[in-house]
């Protein structure tokens, strides 16, 4: 996670693409550390970092649904029991 004025300056040096956001997350891989494609010398730490980051970016749509979801929820029963009173009244 990096959100000092100075790792921001760092990620602006190595891409335009931050786009003013004030956290940036940082998926890495150890490149001496991942599996080796039989009969290639490249290996598979972009893929597994790319998938990682895809599975942190659908969680968090998750959780903004879900956020979203309760606040409607919570808004329309206000909306029902103010509407409940006002037929009530009359």
């Amino acid at each position: 996670v990096v959100q000092s004025e100075e790792g921001l300056a760092k990620i602006d040096k190595l891409t335009p693409c931050r786009y003013g956001a004030s956290t940036v997350l940082v998926v890495a891989y150890d490149k001496n550390n991942v599996f080796v494609y039989p009969g290639e010398k490249r290996g598979s730490g972009i893929e597994d970092a790319s998938i990682v980051a895809t599975h942190m970016s659908l969680q968090l749509l998750r959780l903004v649904l879900i956020v979203v979801g309760l606040i409607s929820s919570i808004l329309m029963r206000q909306r029902v029991f103010l509407d409940f009173q006002i037929v009530r009244k009359c």
